[in-house]
């Protein structure tokens, strides 16, 4: 155990709904009881929609805004 990240790359989803949002905030709940932390990167606007829907920004805003700047653009 030790202060080490699991990446999650939400690009993988395709279309998230708030199944999706919930083995997030699952994943993050079985991590954090293990000392450890996950990061999402490519969360798109449709889960990020989701996590604030879901009321849930707080949990998961964090994780979800480390890596929003590396979406993928159209095209590549």
């Amino acid at each position: 155990m030790g202060n080490s990240r699991v990446t999650v790359d939400c690009a993988a989803f395709g279309q998230p709904d708030l199944a999706t949002v919930d083995a997030l905030l699952r994943l993050r709940l079985t991590l954090k009881r293990a000392g450890e932390d996950v990061v999402l990167e490519n969360s798109g606007p449709r889960l990020r929609e989701l996590i604030s829907l879901a009321g849930v920004q707080e949990v998961l805003e964090r994780v979800a805004s480390i890596e929003v700047g590396r979406e993928t653009e159209e095209g590549e």
